[in-house]
């Protein structure tokens, strides 16, 4: 039996989005291990872990609520329509509070990584120019899994609220 697709197109959006942040935190932490995390003052490497554990989580939940939603063991008839609709593990609210916790994490570590590159660069010789493309690299993805949890966070509220 084929697992249901997520109800509204904002969650087909949110679950996109851990998807995304998932494939984000996995390439930075590669990346943040090439310096073993100094150039961020680890703090990639902490926001990676982090998120890392909240986006596996989030996803293994949401994949088991929508496995429960194809089992049909609620008897409709004698249940009240307000409990069928019981909020999903993405909308509660530590789940909207946490992304919002981890892009500051991740703002941070643009803001570190911003410092650290500018610092290297002007003490670099030419023959190490070419490796200052890996902290530059990550800096935007940082900046851009910020966004992600960020819009993240908004698209939940949003959902919530409707």
């Amino acid at each position: 039996m084929a697992p249901a697709a997520p109800a509204s197109l904002r969650e087909q959006q949110i679950e996109r989005l851990l998807w995304t942040s998932l494939g984000l935190t996995v390439t930075i932490f590669i990346l943040s291990m090439l310096s073993l995390g100094r150039r961020s003052l680890f703090l990639s490497l902490i926001g990676a872990v982090i998120t890392l554990i909240f986006d596996i989580a989030l996803l293994a939940l949401l994949a088991k609520e929508r496995r429960l939603q194809t089992m049909c063991y609620i008897d409709t008839t004698s249940t009240p329509t307000s409990n069928l609709k019981s909020l999903t593990c993405a909308l509660r609210k530590p789940a909207i509070v946490i992304p919002f916790f981890l892009a500051v994490v991740w703002l941070a570590a643009c803001g570190v990584l911003c410092w650290s590159t500018a610092f290297a660069l002007e003490i670099a010789s030419e023959s190490r120019k070419a490796w200052m493309a890996v902290p530059i690299i990550e800096l935007i993805l940082c900046a851009t899994h910020a966004g992600v949890l960020g819009v993240y966070g908004v698209l939940c509220v949003k959902e919530r609220i409707v």
